[in-house]
């Protein structure tokens, strides 16, 4: 082992330093060469603990199996967890059906709800697009929720409204605040009937809430649609996947894989 590791990175490690570590390995080191060369440290996780059924399945067929089998998938699949839709020449109508989802959301906005209320609330849906431009983009449809959404606050001349869902676009270390981070602009009425809006950041159980002034964060973005690309590492009840047809050049399993696996049940 020592042998392969000193060949593969000649000048990363000494070979009395491997010789000191080597006890820590978890198998016998008393092999021919021939066989040591062949270990492979490779460890595959096969169990999903996010979700099963019919996201599984098709998780599964977008990772491993030829297109055609996921095309017949999609067209013929009859389980609530996995609906497809081809847009063309009804986008308008399924874009609006997708949007939709988002009316429970607004409607809790509305009664002013508390940070932990709307993070519970949001997490419960988010559009995923592969492009920020053009009509079935972040760009777009975040516009179009916005707008709805702020024309139900009598509050909104600013733009601005209770419940607000931002992402940052760049890092904050001094606020502990990070590029994709997604929070809230929380309004706040003062004794003189005054509104004043700060950004919040819930944290749950990792910590204290962050509370910054608007001018404090000067980059980000609404965060109704984001990009499958932002959505790395977050985790959502149910997501509404976006593939714009027009940047094909975008349109990879990977990038599809990595859609269909934020959702938890559809």
């Amino acid at each position: 082992f020592a042998r392969w590791v000193k060949r593969c990175k000649r000048n990363a490690i000494s070979a009395e330093q491997l010789g000191q570590l080597i006890h820590l390995l978890p198998f016998d080191m008393n092999v021919e060469p021939s066989e040591s060369e062949q270990i492979n440290p490779l460890v595959t996780l096969q169990k999903s603990y996010r979700f099963h059924g019919a996201l599984a399945d098709v998780a599964r067929l977008i990772r491993d199996e030829p297109v055609e089998a996921l095309r017949h998938f999609l067209t013929t699949n009859t389980d609530e967890a996995i609906r497809y839709h081809w847009v063309e020449g009804r986008a308008q109508q399924e874009l609006g059906a997708l949007m939709a989802h988002y009316q429970d959301f607004v409607e809790l906005a509305e009664t002013k709800a508390s940070l932990a209320e709307l993070q519970k609330c949001f997490d419960q849906f988010q559009i995923l697009c592969s492009t920020r431009q053009g009509p079935l983009g972040t760009d777009q449809l975040n516009e179009a929720v916005h707008t709805k959404a702020q024309s139900r606050f009598s509050s909104s001349r600013t733009g601005v409204y209770h419940g607000m869902p931002i992402m940052l676009e760049r890092n904050y270390p001094k606020l502990d605040l990070y590029n994709g981070d997604v929070g809230f602009y929380i309004e706040n009425v003062n004794q003189n009937h005054e509104s004043q809006f700060v950004a919040m950041f819930y944290r749950g159980g990792e910590g204290r809430d962050i509370t910054v002034l608007p001018s404090q964060i000067d980059k980000y973005d609404l965060a109704y649609a984001m990009t499958v690309h932002k959505s790395q590492g977050s985790e959502y009840d149910h997501v509404g996947v976006l593939l714009a047809p027009y940047a094909p050049e975008l349109l990879t399993r990977a990038l599809l894989y990595t859609a269909v696996t934020r959702a938890k049940q559809k």
